[in-house]
């Protein structure tokens, strides 16, 4: 329920040519949208324009912030990033276009304690003096059959500070993927497979939608933008400096296909899912698109290349159980490179990292396991320079500020070997490629068999490189463990839990943030991280 508060004026005489007045009563209507309730919005008007800054204390300390530079005389003012459970006061200030910001009053929000089916959270390290700033995003979901009732849909976004509180929470009943601030201060997200893109504003209200051709049809938002082309929105999407958004997507198309790795493995024809990059408008329209069956090499199948279940809920209503298509590479990850108009993917799949220049539709070149390359692939493929340490079934690629390419290496499935848990490790490799002479080189990397600090994620996961300390921020998001406390990479009978890292770019890496989220009774499992300088877009 919403939940609204008045404070009187403050008295003030009006003189021409003082500071800013209230006009009307200051109103606080606590989580307007119904979906994040540690959020707040004010609405009052001044006699001049004016710029409002805040002062939020919540009982231990004071914030100060300043939303906007825009001077008004009609103002709505999102309150954000308080704590739970918590009386916040919060003061009102006021600067005209010279001058200092007034007080002229200040208001209560009581925000409600965290719900008890929220995952628990466990700082371990914390050192804020080395932390890039900001606060870290968080999408969490829990493992089917571990959802609360009465829906297994169900998901969370968590902003939390340096300390490690939750200062922001959105929870929605669907299951939510990496959330992307866009220009306009806003948050772009995906709801897993089903084909449905949203845009928020941190206020948890809806702003737009966007929908494929197979979304599914009992949760497709009314009013939704059609995208004209691809069946399926996925894993993961972009801003472009156009305004424009880049997205993966899917198509079908039938081959002659081997059911399983096997040398001597059944041949027949199947139904097979090809990912596509899309570029569309924000009215839906796609005006671009780039095949991976166009550039890639369909005999070559990694032993992920088999299944069927990623996909079922958005084509079983078009081509029933008995003959769903299979899951051929399954890109995961894209970044857009602006200033050669050109696009990173991650290709788990294949265990491979692909520059497609956009303009031609033609691969730049190929960074991953060197088994199974025919021409004129092969050709394509970059040459390691000194010794590196290979990646497969990674999730997340990125352009670093650095120029470099950092992925997360979950490295499960390496080409033609067995699985051996013991064996495995997760590590995020950070590369230098030179394209002209087509080699690459290692230059740092954390995590794996070297370190003390091994840890192991089969699935989900990212590494962000952040801007102003070179720290790598990256979110462990899909451990699993068996009952002897080991990690494993059997799904069905691992426990299940998230663990977050910042660590420095020395070698060996400092670890500056580690926090911890696990829970007895059910896993948690996270997406992707994201760390914003602050709630306030802009700010």
């Amino acid at each position: 329920m919403k939940k609204v508060l008045m404070i009187a004026i403050v008295a003030a005489a009006i003189g021409c040519g003082g500071p800013p007045q209230l006009t009307s009563d200051i109103e606080l209507e606590a989580n307007p949208s119904g979906k994040v309730p540690l959020a707040a919005l004010l609405r009052f008007t001044t006699d001049q324009p004016a710029r409002v800054t805040l002062a939020i204390d919540n009982g231990d300390d004071v914030t100060e912030v300043t939303p906007s530079q825009a001077l008004v005389t009609e103002h709505e003012v999102m309150v954000l990033g308080t704590l739970p459970g918590r009386t916040n006061v919060i003061e009102v200030r006021l600067a005209g276009e010279s001058g200092e910001a007034v007080s002229v009053g200040s208001v209560d929000f009581e925000t409600p304690p965290l719900p008890d089916l929220f995952p628990p959270i466990e700082v371990l390290t914390s050192r804020p003096d080395r932390m890039e700033p900001g606060i870290t995003l968080l999408p969490f979901f829990r493992w089917e059959g571990n959802s609360p009732e009465p829906d297994d849909e169900w998901g969370l976004f968590v902003g939390l500070n340096a300390q490690g509180d939750v200062v922001w929470y959105y929870q929605v009943e669907h299951v939510l993927e990496e959330p992307l601030r866009i220009s306009n201060g806003n948050l772009i997200y995906q709801s897993t497979t089903s084909g449905i893109m949203y845009e928020i504003d941190m206020l948890g209200r809806v702003q737009r939608t966007w929908v494929t051709r197979y979304a599914e049809q009992d949760k497709k938002p009314e009013g939704a933008i059609e995208i004209t082309d691809g069946d399926t929105l996925h894993h993961d999407m972009q801003e472009m400096p156009s305004g424009n958004f880049l997205a993966l997507s899917t198509e079908v198309r039938p081959l002659e296909w081997a059911m399983s790795p096997a040398p001597d493995a059944e041949v027949k024809e199947r139904k097979i899912i090809g990912d596509v990059v899309i570029e569309f408008q924000p009215d839906g329209k796609v005006v671009r698109s780039w095949k991976l069956f166009d550039v890639l090499d369909t005999d070559r199948r990694g032993s992920f290349a088999y299944g069927t279940d990623f996909y079922k809920e958005a084509y079983e209503p078009v081509y029933g159980e008995d003959d769903l298509p299979v899951d051929w590479t399954h890109t995961n990850a894209l970044w857009y490179l602006p200033e050669q108009d050109s696009v990173l993917l991650s290709v788990p799949a294949q265990s491979a990292i692909l520059k497609l220049d956009m303009a031609s539709g033609e691969l730049d070149w190929i960074l991953g396991l060197p088994d199974e390359w025919r021409e004129p692939w092969a050709d394509l493929r970059l040459q390691p320079e000194g010794d590196v340490e290979w990646f497969s079934f990674q999730h997340a690629v990125e352009r670093s500020d650095r120029g470099t390419v950092l992925l997360y290496g979950n490295n499960v499935g390496f080409w033609g070997q067995p699985i051996q848990d013991k064996d495995n490790f997760t590590s995020i490799l950070e590369y230098e490629v030179d394209e002209e002479a087509g080699t690459f080189k290692q230059v740092w990397r954390y995590g794996g068999p070297a370190d003390n600090d091994r840890f192991l994620s089969p699935f989900i996961s990212e590494a962000d490189s952040q801007p102003q300390t070179g720290n790598v921020l990256f979110v462990n998001g899909g451990l699993l463990t068996d009952k002897n406390g080991e990690f494993t990479t059997n799904f069905g009978a691992g426990h299940h839990w998230t663990s977050v890292m910042e660590v420095t770019r020395d070698s060996p890496a400092e670890k500056v943030w580690e926090v911890v989220i696990d829970d007895p009774e059910g896993g948690w499992a996270s997406y992707r991280i994201e760390r914003v300088p602050s709630l306030y877009p802009g700010v």
